[in-house]
């Protein structure tokens, strides 16, 4: 990825920057870590250094099945972080999904692993669309990517526990993507904080032509701002909700769309100091 987005090998490897501020030479760097916690759910082992990952100790984990142990790896402050599972002889870990992007890397056991696509559902066997569940076979120094937005179970099928890897990015202590910016306005309440797709989404449309997409009774302030395009009002809209719900199907959460206009918006700006982010700039007729 740094390779794709530099495109210059002398500045990826001949680069004199050094990140002081994440290794200076300190003395017990790289001795093993004893920072080890609980957050969440999870257990985290804040470490520069793991001599033996075969032997690292994990938690239990009894949520991802039973048996199951698990322990989260905070290394170096980046903002990969990585986990190792570990698991009885012929158990399972409880199937989940989660976005894009995360490597396993089996390292010890054999067995299998079955990946389907959230949108067949959570039984997909009983509703009939088994053939559309994928298996794949894994064993020690397999590595398999499941894709975002895919249920993956984990079988152990050998004599033995099995072990497995992930990494990923964004970490507990250094989030990546819009972590920091995932806060309401009002009260800095994180995004989706009473579950996953609970907070929804706000999408403003800006200029007078976009308006005209609103019935008559459509608005909080004629001509200038608009009622919400939503579930409960789908019919204030009408030629925009067949939009709206796709984006709505697309992200799993619900989607609400608001016209205005420029005026508003500048108000709520530097009146009010709302923040916003201009996804797609205004054309020539908007």
């Amino acid at each position: 990825m740094v390779m794709d987005a530099y495109r210059s090998p002398e500045f990826v490897f001949n680069n004199p920057f050094v990140f002081a501020d994440r290794f200076a030479g300190e003395e017990g760097y790289f001795n093993e870590g004893k920072n080890r916690y609980e957050r969440g759910n999870t257990h985290v082992l804040e470490t520069n250094f793991i001599p033996d990952i075969l032997a690292a100790q994990v938690d239990e984990h009894e949520k991802k099945g039973a048996g199951v142990k698990l322990t989260q790896f905070q290394m170096a402050g980046n903002s990969m972080i990585a986990h190792v599972s570990n698991w009885p002889a012929a158990r399972y870990q409880k199937a989940h999904y989660h976005g894009p992007g995360a490597v396993l890397l089996g390292l010890e056991g054999d067995g299998y692993v079955i990946m389907w696509s959230k949108d067949l559902g959570l039984e997909p066997y009983a509703s009939g669309r088994g053939e559309e569940v994928v298996e794949l076979k894994w064993k020690a120094a397999s590595i398999y990517c499941p894709p975002g937005g895919w249920f993956h179970q984990h079988f152990n099928t050998s004599a033995n526990p099995a072990r497995h890897i992930a990494l990923r990015y964004s970490g507990r202590i250094h989030p990546t993507g819009f972590q920091r910016a995932a806060k309401r306005h009002e009260d800095g309440t994180p995004f989706d904080s009473q579950g996953a797709g609970t907070s929804d989404i706000d999408v403003t449309l800006v200029g007078n032509k976009v308006m005209e997409a609103w019935s008559s009774d459509g608005f909080y302030i004629p001509s200038l701002h608009t009622k919400p395009l939503c579930d409960n009002d789908p019919d204030i809209a009408p030629s925009l909700n067949p939009l709206r719900e796709s984006l709505q199907k697309l992200v799993g959460r619900p989607v609400n769309f608001q016209a205005t206009s420029s005026l508003v918006i500048y108000g709520r700006d530097v009146l009010f100091g709302e923040p916003y982010f201009v996804v797609v700039p205004s054309g020539e007729t908007a």
